[in-house]
């Protein structure tokens, strides 16, 4: 815990009172993938490990055109069975199973 009490990552360390977010979304995916590259280097995982996982979201999130509170089980099954779209979902080291 902070000094004041706050958590670190807490959304009210980042955001001002009474401001409106221009693209929600967009902005709470980005912070998302911000911290999941952060757990994952507090593990010392090498940063191209890290890059490539967040890649992989990335191009998940494009592919089913959604954010990951919207995802569902079957959007994965159906990206693991495409083989030129298929990152290995079926791995456990796959970062959408993480």
């Amino acid at each position: 815990m902070g000094t004041d009490g706050s958590i670190p990552g807490a959304a009210r360390l980042h955001l001002v009172d009474g401001i409106t977010l221009l693209r929600p979304e967009e902005q709470v995916f980005t912070a998302m993938l911000a911290g999941f590259a952060n757990q994952q280097l507090a593990r010392n995982l090498a940063r191209s490990t890290v890059e490539g996982r967040e890649n992989t979201v990335k191009a998940f999130a494009a592919y089913v055109n959604t954010y990951p509170w919207q995802w569902t089980p079957a959007m994965v099954d159906e990206m693991a069975r495409r083989p030129a779209l298929a990152t290995g979902a079926e791995t456990l080291d796959d970062p959408l199973l993480l």
